[in-house]
């Protein structure tokens, strides 16, 4: 038993002490007469009865507050160590920089390596130090005050090692609460290799098509109407399209909407006179699947000057996106609700305590409620950055056997569900070891937020086209707009989202990371319908071959 529930469980006991203690010395000094059973629990006296009562509520009261307190303590730890595993993880240097001293607060071991530094010289030096940029105060203020915190920003420098030498970095920054103070979290790149390789195709047009091939860069290659031109096999791999499927079509294809098509087409215009620049763009790929990439765009020019195209190397950055998301995620989501379930817990405790409700028990329950649905939002929370911390390959599955699980175990859980199955006997799919959980999370979903006596959720499997299509159906009330772009991917988690918001978004991690889309419909007449799309072993090996 953990240490919370043992405090709960002590304040309970004692005030079930005290309850017994009162009966005795009632039952010696003023109701001998009647037997010590009757005086306990049988024949109470109304004035005892309520005094008693009080007492019991109080001290569960008391144990609850110091259970919750207990609770957030644990957690806080929890999230701490989890904290310090996302940054030791890093295969990038990661650096904390205090932006009232603009000292450096905490390191990875990269970021050691990287620089040739010990941890212990890196704490506490100044990040002028190993970024001359910086030097300027107004240049470290611009750093420090620039995207609010709202949103990753991301831009190249130098930085300088402790024997002098230079080299490239590309830096993705933020800044995050930690401790109740603000930080600036930045993760920084040597893009050493990117830059010799860019440098090698601008002198040499004899060795460019050996360093076309080799770049692990996705290379796209357009003309002035942005028409492709040639792209490389790790475009091939990342985007699933050939060069012979998409020569000649309009760049259009590969991005999410017509707007980030257009939005990028004022940017070339507008950065004409540059050699080349940084844009992250939401991108889409052949099966469906929408990713942020971070697009370096260099214009191919003739030796007067003239533009005759353009060559974009592009970078998924779904990982560090994600990771620099949880990172916000568990500063922002986790305190924002802890405050507020605090809020509620403590402000129904106070009124036990003041005796200013008249029915104790129903303040205390809903401290129970409240309690039980932040321990729900915190197990989810952990999921997330456990499951982004750890190693995501995709493995074949059998989907029969995945969703048959996660509806056996939901029964279990909610006995008063009416879930359905309609399958084929097997049906091999590709995935990461956690899409049974999303499958779980979607059915749990369906019936805890049903308004029906008997809920009634159906999942079904089929495929398509090298598609395997995992649909899970329920007569419900709908999900809300703002949770279905959450699920979609069409939403950042926010503070306002709870237990159910923060699982859609596991979700839709889980699928993400298998390569998969998610979508939504409304199902007839009332109710909806979330389909899971996940490639089939065949076609996923194809696209393997393909690429090589």
């Amino acid at each position: 038993m953990g240490t919370p529930r043992r405090m709960l469980a002590l304040a309970a006991g004692l005030g079930i002490g005290v309850w017994v203690l009162d009966a005795v010395l009632d039952a010696l000094l003023f109701y001998s007469e009647m037997s010590f059973l009757a005086v306990l629990v049988t024949d109470v006296p109304a004035h005892e009865l309520y005094i008693r009562v009080l007492i019991l509520a109080v001290f569960v009261a008391f144990g609850l507050v110091t259970a919750v307190q207990a609770s957030r303590m644990q957690e806080r730890e929890r999230e701490a160590t989890l904290f310090r595993r996302l940054v030791d993880e890093a295969t990038d240097s990661v650096y904390v920089i205090d932006p009232e001293t603009g000292r450096i607060t905490d390191v990875n071991d990269r970021a050691c390596e990287t620089l040739g530094y010990d941890r212990s010289a890196l704490l506490g030096r100044s990040v002028a130090e190993i970024n001359p940029e910086f030097e300027d105060p107004q240049a470290f203020a611009a750093f420090i005050d620039s995207a609010g915190g709202q949103d990753i920003e991301y831009y190249e420098t130098t930085h300088v090692r402790a024997d002098g030498t230079t080299f490239p970095v590309e830096i993705s920054a933020a800044t995050v609460d930690i401790d109740g103070r603000a930080y600036r979290i930045a993760i920084a790149r040597d893009v050493t290799e990117r830059k010799a390789i860019v440098a090698e195709l601008k002198q040499s047009e004899q060795r460019y098509e050996s360093l076309f091939d080799s770049i692990r860069d996705a290379i796209l290659v357009a003309d002035t109407d942005r028409h492709i031109v040639d792209c490389n096999p790790a475009f091939t791999e990342l985007f699933g399209y050939t060069l012979e499927e998409i020569e000649g079509e309009s760049t259009a294809l590969l991005y999410e909407s017509e707007a980030e098509f257009e939005a990028i087409g004022e940017t070339l215009d507008r950065q004409a006179a540059d050699p080349t620049f940084v844009e992250t763009v939401r991108y889409e790929k052949q099966s469906g699947q929408v990713f942020p990439g971070e697009t370096n765009i260099f214009y191919r020019r003739t030796v007067d000057g003239e533009i005759t195209g353009y060559i974009g190397l592009v970078r998924d950055v779904s990982d560090r996106q994600a990771r620099m998301t949880q990172i916000r995620t568990i500063d922002r989501v986790l305190r924002h609700n802890l405050n507020n379930a605090l809020t509620v817990i403590l402000g129904n405790a106070e009124s036990i305590a003041d005796k200013e409700v008249e029915d104790p028990q129903w303040s205390a329950q809903r401290i129970i409620r409240t309690g039980e649905r932040l321990q729900a939002t915190t197990r989810k929370e952990r999921e997330i950055t456990t499951f982004l911390s750890e190693s995501r390959p995709t493995v074949e599955h059998d989907g029969v056997t995945i969703v048959e699980s996660a509806v056996t175990d939901v029964r279990e859980e909610y006995p008063h569900a009416d879930l359905t199955v309609e399958r084929p006997a097997s049906q091999p799919v590709v995935a990461v070891t956690y899409i049974d959980r999303a499958i779980e999370e979607l059915l749990e979903n369906a019936v805890t937020h049903s308004d029906r006596a008997t809920p009634s959720v159906q999942v079904s499997l089929a495929t398509t086209d090298g598609v395997v299509e995992i649909s899970v159906e329920d007569d419900g009330p709908g999900m809300p707009e703002m949770e279905r772009d959450v699920l979609t991917g069409d939403r950042d988690i926010e503070p306002l989202y709870h237990g159910r918001g923060i699982g859609l978004w596991l979700v839709h991690l889980i699928v993400q990371y298998s390569d998969g889309t998610v979508t939504f419909e409304e199902n007839e007449p009332r109710g909806s319908v979330v389909t899971i799309r996940l490639p089939t072993p065949s076609a996923w090996h194809a696209d393997e071959q393909m690429t090589e």
